[in-house]
């Protein structure tokens, strides 16, 4: 196997930036970057690679197997664009719902107020955060998907609707209830009366069924997505309901 494109442990090391879509012989171009906790510090050259193998260990070690194919000029451009993006436009992104909703209730002197915007601000930094730390592992985009595939995504998507919507909706009402309770609960032994305990408990467990929903979407959002990938690749290779095949 050739070398290691990219190798870091907690986001500390080399990572790729700046990745394009892989073509069909799982070649790419990509910029090292020397960096420090997934923040880009040095950019050390751009090059064509083509991808052979990816791994990754608990917690967060990372290594990108690839075979160099030729490197290329380094675009000043990309640079400064990974700069602002990394250094400027994911922190605003990230915790600015956080500020815009918090802030005012600081400023009024309402705690309880700032903490309820923190809380509905968690509706966006988890999706968002976990979209920016598949970013910040420097993995190289798969290719744009056939327009046949969006339609079977929406059918996909469709079909298993009703399903999907009742387990997460089961999944946020006991996760986010039961840990309501526990708080609750943990509220009273430390002799908190009941209308202290319950706002806190409230809080927590709408949190906890916030989290449990959108963890539980993003989920629905991909195995629709990779039953979709399945039907269109059935069609193409004329399967039993694919373009080349008749069902019955």
């Amino acid at each position: 196997m050739e070398g290691r494109a990219a190798r870091s442990f907690g986001g500390t090391g080399t990572a790729l930036r700046g990745c394009t879509r892989l073509r069909e012989d799982g070649a790419f171009e990509a910029t090292k970057w020397l960096t420090i906790a997934y923040l880009p510090i040095w950019p050390l050259g751009r090059a064509r690679y083509r991808l052979l193998d990816r791994a990754w260990r608990f917690p967060a070690r990372r290594t990108l197997w690839v075979q160099a194919l030729g490197p290329l000029p380094l675009s000043r451009a990309e640079v400064a664009r990974t700069y602002a993006l990394a250094w400027v436009g994911f922190p605003l992104l990230l915790w600015g719902p956080t500020a815009l909703l918090g802030l005012p209730g600081l400023a009024l002197g309402l705690p309880k107020l700032a903490a309820a915007g923190a809380v509905l601000s968690s509706l966006w930094v988890i999706p968002f955060g976990l979209g920016a730390l598949l970013w910040a592992q420097g993995q190289p985009w798969p290719e744009r998907a056939p327009a046949a595939r969006w339609p079977a995504l929406l059918l996909a998507l469709r079909q298993s609707a009703r399903t999907v919507g009742a387990a997460v909706a089961l999944a946020a009402t006991v996760l986010g209830g039961g840990y309501a309770l526990l708080v609750f609960g943990v509220g009273l032994a430390d002799g908190a009366g009941a209308r202290a305990a319950l706002p806190a408990a409230l809080q927590s467990g709408a949190f906890i069924g916030a989290l449990a929903a959108v963890v539980g979407l993003g989920l629905w959002v991909k195995l629709a997505w990779q039953r979709a990938q399945n039907g269109v690749g059935q069609a193409n290779d004329g399967g039993p309901y694919g373009a080349g095949g008749q069902g019955r």
